[in-house]
């Protein structure tokens, strides 16, 4: 997917910070433990400008807490990093520990760190951190099979169909009896591959199984699984994957009416 293709698709999800949002935090101490931790990683961040017109990639190099500045490295887009210092709010979204992040700064203004140029804005003063439990998990449509590979111990590697997907992790089911999904076990190097995105490549946490019965009476079995440590990128990948199918879902409703 281009780029122009996913800021058309995540545009509407992006808006200015409220106030009365329940997961706003103030404290200036939480706010730093989540950007100095952004910073570590180095974790993508998505800036919306021009009225969310428009984003580009960038991501936090340091935080100054002397001078309350958020050092932030310049993006690919010598337009994008022009427009950024004129816009009237640059929208920040990324992620932390899984969970959507999203703190609106001031127009960014060039500097200059460890002798290469990049941008200063000031440190925000709020920042929205969503639960878990707010993410937007999707219902696999029945058009599209998605297949989780999972390397066993001492066995051949099993195939098992996932009905859903979010940032947190998915649910799938169709996998054999003998196989042992208890929960709390933690199976590494899985893969997913999600059509027109890319393949995935995360550790998964059993969290829980149980039997389940399909829509035409067949029983089978299911667990929900939890990502384990999932990188930015694959948590870009994740997202990409929704949303495109989101749109298609939308088109479909449209062409319908």
């Amino acid at each position: 997917m281009s780029e122009e293709s996913f800021r058309r698709l995540i545009v509407a999800e992006v808006k200015p910070l409220g106030e009365d949002s329940p997961y706003l935090l103030r404290s200036s101490a939480e706010i730093l433990f989540i950007l100095n931790a952004m910073a570590k990683k180095r974790a993508a961040i998505s800036a919306f400008f021009n009225d969310r017109q428009d984003f580009a990639m960038t991501s936090i190099l340091v935080t100054q807490t002397d001078t309350k500045q958020l050092i932030l490295d310049l993006t690919p887009s010598q337009a994008a990093n022009h427009y950024l210092q004129l816009t009237e709010r640059v929208m920040c979204v990324s992620t932390h520990d899984r969970v959507r992040v999203q703190f609106d700064t001031p127009p960014f203004q060039l500097t200059t760190f460890e002798g290469r140029p990049a941008f200063t804005t000031p440190l925000p003063t709020r920042l929205l951190k969503l639960q878990r439990r707010s993410y937007y998990r999707l219902t696999i449509p029945y058009s599209q099979t998605l297949k989780c590979h999972i390397p066993l111990a001492g066995q051949m590697p099993v195939e098992v169909e996932v009905m859903d997907i979010s940032i947190g992790g998915i649910g799938v089911i169709g996998y054999p009896l003998e196989v042992n999904f208890e929960p709390g076990l933690t199976f590494e190097h899985c893969s997913i591959n999600l059509p027109g995105v890319g393949l995935i490549v995360t550790s998964l946490q059993i969290r829980s199984s149980f039997d389940f019965t399909l829509r035409n009476g067949t029983r089978t079995h299911r667990s929900g699984c939890r990502f384990l440590d999932l990188q930015p990128q694959t948590e870009q990948l994740i997202q990409r994957y929704i949303l495109e199918q989101e749109r298609r879902f939308r088109a479909r409703m449209s062409n319908a009416t």
